[in-house]
């Protein structure tokens, strides 16, 4: 019925004759439009005879699937980090219902071979509102990402553009230090230290260097970084100008 005290009626129907008592039939509607819709039931024995109609029950009919999913660009496409990312995206629903989202690691940019032990979803979310998922434990390397949306009736989304992130939790090495040691200097000097990744030898990275009054480091003077290099090479700073005095300095890549 298109109401809730069925005055209009919109189908009608039968389950298959012969079920027996204390059991159930059932019977199933075709071709209805979307939308809202209430139905109810009443039982005819052998004999004709009929029961009374039982209470109204309500439905929605929703074949429209929700819209793919927005990525948040938190994780930015192609970023390295340390540890797995939080994937964020935003649920969309033009018919402003609940749903979820469900996200998916693959091992290739094709996501042809999705990390199925790697997938997560974030559920109950109300229209146009942001879901999350935050990966376990994952090696270094290269891992893709997409997402799909699912609304309340199980109508689903297209996936979104597949996505990129590098994991590289292993440190690289102590920098090999170049600048002055034991040295009498005029001026404030130029610390440098070689970037070593055996790991990752197309990785970039900067250093940071401390320059203390004490052997030992307990006391810093002053700190900073150098800009960013590739692996393998010299990266620099400049310390500030400093009183006379022996210094001494360490830095860490």
């Amino acid at each position: 019925c298109s109401s809730d005290l069925c005055t209009a009626v919109v189908q009608s129907g039968s389950s298959p004759a012969g079920i027996a008592n204390g059991t159930s039939g059932s019977w199933t509607a075709v071709g209805l439009a979307q939308g809202s819709y209430y139905w109810r039931a009443r039982a005819k024995d052998a004999a004709g005879n009929q029961s009374a109609w039982s209470g109204t029950q309500q439905f929605t009919l929703d074949t429209t699937p929700p819209s793919t999913p927005t990525v948040t660009g938190s994780p930015a496409d192609g970023v390295r980090l340390n540890q797995p990312p939080t994937l964020s995206a935003v649920y969309i629903d033009p018919s402003a219902g609940t749903g979820s989202l469900t996200f998916e690691l693959c091992a290739a940019s094709s996501c042809a071979a999705p990390l199925l032990t790697n997938s997560g979803t974030a559920g109950s979310l109300p229209a146009n509102t942001t879901g999350s998922w935050t990966p376990s434990f994952l090696f270094d390397g290269l891992y893709y990402w997409r997402v799909q949306s699912t609304d309340s009736a199980g109508n689903v989304s297209a996936w979104s553009p597949v996505l990129s992130f590098t994991v590289d939790a292993t440190p690289p090495d102590a920098p090999v230090l170049s600048g002055p040691n034991g040295m009498r200097v005029q001026a404030a000097p130029v610390l440098a230290g070689r970037v070593d990744d055996p790991t990752d030898p197309g990785d970039s990275a900067r250093i940071f260097v401390q320059v203390c009054s004490d052997a030992a480091c307990t006391a810093v003077v002053t700190s900073g970084y150098s800009g960013t290099v590739p692996a393998g090479t010299l990266a620099s700073w400049q310390a500030p100008a400093l009183g006379d005095g022996t210094y001494y300095w360490r830095a860490l890549a």
